[in-house]
């Protein structure tokens, strides 16, 4: 994924906290001009092992994210990330290295109000 940022978004579609970032992160003028500037690629990971889940919530995150799955649970079984909780958020810079780990959107515009 070629942009200046990627937002990781650990998420499950029948989470609660999730669907309400999910709709504060598509309602989002920051992050959709970012988006459409081709300067943030949002990776939403879904982790867990329900494919008809996973598939009946595919139409919740916008079209220009990349909506995914953990299919092997490598991020799990191999502690990848630090997945405590859903959701979970982190912003990578265009090396992928990580700039806020298990972050709050509200944390998430801070940053980019101060880049921006």
């Amino acid at each position: 994924m070629n942009a200046d940022y990627t937002l990781l978004y650990f998420n499950d579609p029948e989470c609660e906290d999730c669907l309400m970032l999910t709709k504060k992160l598509t309602d989002s003028p920051v992050i959709n001009a970012l988006i459409q500037q081709d300067k943030l690629k949002i990776l939403a990971v879904y982790l867990n092992d329900d494919i008809k889940s996973w598939k009946e919530h595919a139409s919740i995150v916008q079209s220009s994210w990349i909506y995914s799955r953990d299919a092997e649970q490598k991020i799990n079984t191999e502690g990848l990330y630090n997945i405590k909780q859903f959701p979970t958020i982190y912003l990578l810079d265009k090396d992928k290295k990580i700039l806020l780990k298990d972050t709050t959107f509200e944390k998430l515009g801070i940053y980019f109000s101060k880049q921006l």
